[in-house]
């Protein structure tokens, strides 16, 4: 190790071992703070996060120390990295003040195309500098140390003529970067790719190792083929590796990872922890549990152990040609099944002859497969009745869609933002007689995804009493910042309750014009739907665009009825802002005069 980076490394905590902080278990694992030593977040789902996601974040953070751990960073790829993702990156990071960060050795977009996996890279000297260089130049930015993963991988890339360990090693060394050493994507490489894991471990540099991922793994014969998975328990191989690797590395902290499949009793995770710590031994044990601290100081707020890096002269690289061959010629090929297939088959007229015939046919499907399954899942979850609905084409719809709208994010919730707009262009003459809400349905989904995930601050304040001619005059409703509102002329969230309580496909459904409120509860963020009339849906309008007071409010919603009908009109206004208030469309209100009178005192600022 260089000075640098060993000198960095001497002043990182030793944190034990934790757990991925995941939502299907997060309300025990924090719960569990005395056998679960740390987190460790995915960073992208935490980076703007609003709503539940924020809170959780933020409760977490209150009693534990978390570790963020991209997975899109795509330190390998010739594209950029986005200046959006990094400042988003960097804020999350800075809000969390962890010792170190970390992401893959790898690529996951090319050409501004998001593929949603962890990619290998060509194996080459050539290679191995342009991502140290992009790593050395990405540590400087979020100004904190920087650790490199080894991935999984099922193909060596054309072009390698370094073995991984030589590879990952002229990394490591050339960026002067730390180590997550993946134990189980160390086994699970060995048995793919018929190698010795003990001399693995000799090759690379272990000194680098400053954190460990403990995971299982299953055998997919289909592609005959083992798998990471995230999602069995860990095999007693992988424990032995880990004793190695802790009789010969000074390791900071060690992770089971688990993200699907979990058990029924939390117990079970917690007693894999425990496992991970008797094979790990004592050198492992976190310091705050040395010093005797209670349980409540354990959190990262507690931390003072950011450790700011020096100063570089360093400029982004430009990308090896040799590297952005390999990777447009690959994407063409996970990117495309009908092409995939083709190739498999004999057939290549796309891909350059050098590349393909490196190419190992045998392992291309199992990247095309978990590439697509990704798209899949994401695009299913984002729109379940829909996909309940076009059920016996539904694979094929997400594969046309994703041909047409390939994503161009990281963020996996906005695959699914043109699709609206595709099945009114594509799908609607298809299956519209028989649906004829398909897109009005596709359009009520997407506000749902985006209600879920909207990272709006909610403003909430206490309510007037609207007792007063004086109230009614200097008070205003606060709007749920989540709010949208939408009108079908279907009875869409109808449709959707239905479908979900059951498989019963909706058949000649009659129009109900409709008008629904989507937004976050204030309270524990989660969504709800209220539907109102249109006037309601008038005065609405009306607060969401003028702000008016609840007098100009009530004087606009007598206008809504017939002269003969003002009572009638008192009673519905009265109601209408109870019903508002009740249901957390309205969180509050605000004095109108303290409002106006801060506009003018900005006016004369402006002024002056």
């Amino acid at each position: 190790m260089t000075n640098n980076s060993s000198a960095l490394k001497k002043n990182f905590p030793t944190l034990g071992v934790g757990l991925g902080l995941r939502a299907e278990v997060a309300q025990q694992t924090l719960e569990s703070t005395e056998r679960i030593d740390w987190l460790e977040i995915i960073s992208e789902q935490y980076m703007n996060a609003g709503g539940a996601s924020r809170d959780l974040l933020e409760r977490a953070a209150s009693v534990y120390p978390i570790i963020p751990h991209g997975v899109n960073l795509s330190i390998g790829s010739t594209d950029g990295i986005s200046e959006s993702y990094k400042k988003s990156l960097k804020a999350l990071i800075d809000k969390l003040n962890p010792p170190w960060w970390s992401d893959h050795l790898c690529f996951t977009s090319h050409g501004g195309v998001y593929m949603n996996e962890l990619l290998p890279l060509p194996f080459t000297k050539e290679t191995a500098k342009f991502v140290a260089e992009r790593a050395r130049v990405i540590q400087e930015y979020m100004e904190r140390p920087f650790l490199f993963e080894n991935i999984t991988f099922y193909m060596r890339m054309p072009g390698s003529n370094m073995t991984e360990a030589q590879f990952l090693s002229e990394v490591l060394e050339m960026s002067d970067c730390g180590l997550l050493l993946d134990i189980n994507n160390v086994h699970v490489n060995s048995l793919n790719h018929k190698f010795d894991p003990i001399e693995f471990l000799k090759q690379i540099p272990l000194e680098r190792a400053v954190q460990l991922h403990m995971a299982g793994h299953v055998h997919a014969p289909e592609f005959d083929a083992y798998v990471d998975t995230h999602g069995a328990p860990i095999i007693k191989p992988v424990f032995e590796l880990l004793k190695y690797v802790m009789q010969h590395a000074d390791v900071k902290a060690i992770l089971l990872e688990r993200d699907q499949n979990f058990p029924d009793n939390f117990e079970d995770i917690l007693i894999e922890l425990d496992e991970i710590r008797n094979a790990a031994g004592s050198a492992n044990e976190p310091e705050n549990k040395r010093l005797s601290q209670p349980a409540e100081q354990k959190g990262a707020r507690n931390y003072d152990y950011a450790t700011r890096i020096p100063s570089l002269i360093v400029s982004t690289p430009e990308p090896p040609a040799s590297l952005v061959r390999v990777e447009q010629a690959m994407q063409k090929l996970w990117m495309s099944p009908d092409q995939s297939d083709r190739f498999v088959e004999g057939s290549n007229t796309e891909i350059a002859e050098d590349i393909a015939m490196e190419v190992d046919a045998n392992r291309l499907p199992i990247y095309v497969n978990v590439i697509h399954s990704s798209y899949l899942n994401a695009l299913t979850k984002a729109y379940p009745t829909c996909a309940k609905i076009l059920s016996p084409t539904w694979e094929n719809i997400v594969a046309d869609f994703v041909a047409a709208h390939p994503p161009r994010s990281h963020d996996m919730l906005l695959l699914g933002e043109a699709f609206p707009g595709y099945v009114a262009e594509h799908l609607f003459q298809r299956y519209g007689k028989s649906f004829p809400f398909l897109i009005e349905l596709a359009k009520y989904e997407r506000i749902e995804t985006q209600a879920i995930h909207h990272n709006g601050e909610i403003e909430v304040t206490e309510r007037c009493a609207l007792n007063t001619p004086e109230n009614y005059l200097n008070y205003r409703p606060i709007l749920n910042a989540t709010l949208v509102k939408s009108e079908y002329e279907y009875p869409v969230r109808k449709i959707d309750e239905k479908l979900r309580d059951s498989n019963r496909i909706p058949r000649n459904v009659k129009k109900s014009k409709t008008y629904l409120l989507t937004y976050q509860s204030a309270d524990d963020h989660s969504v709800n739907d209220f539907e109102i009339d249109e006037r309601s849906a008038a005065l609405i309008d009306r607060v969401a665009s003028t702000k008016s007071s609840y007098a100009e409010l009530a004087q606009f919603g007598c206008t809504l009825f017939s002269p003969e009908d003002q009572l009638t009109a008192v009673q519905f206004f009265a109601e209408f802002i109870e019903d508002m208030h009740n249901s957390e469309v309205f969180t509050g209100d605000q004095l109108v005069v303290v409002e106006n009178a801060k506009k003018e005192t900005e006016k004369i600022k402006v002024k002056a």
